[in-house]
């Protein structure tokens, strides 16, 4: 395990290799983001990148606002495609 991978959530780990096994099934994505929400009470929204293929997955709700959204210039992407270690889901804090 990479340093890296040591510092991440271990549910975040895990949901990001279920989406990896069901990937780009977009539903199948949807739901087990809506499933791993649960196991997030501090994350307000989660989605997976580069282009935005699943609706922001809130826990009242799906935002389908941001669908087809072109992540590749946000920060946190810039920075894994220049090589950071990186998890294709993302979870945006509620703070």
């Amino acid at each position: 395990m990479t340093a890296a991978k040591q510092h991440r959530s271990p549910v975040i780990l895990s949901l990001a290799d279920h989406c990896g096994e069901i990937w780009p099934q977009i539903t199948r994505l949807e739901l087990q983001l809506s499933d791993g929400l649960q196991s997030l009470p501090s994350c307000k929204y989660l989605f997976v990148l580069v282009l935005q293929i699943t609706d922001n997955i809130s826990s009242s709700a799906r935002v389908p606002e941001y669908l087809n959204r072109d992540r590749s210039e946000r920060p946190y992407l810039r920075e894994s495609l220049a090589g950071a270690p990186f998890l294709p889901v993302r979870c945006l804090s509620q703070t």
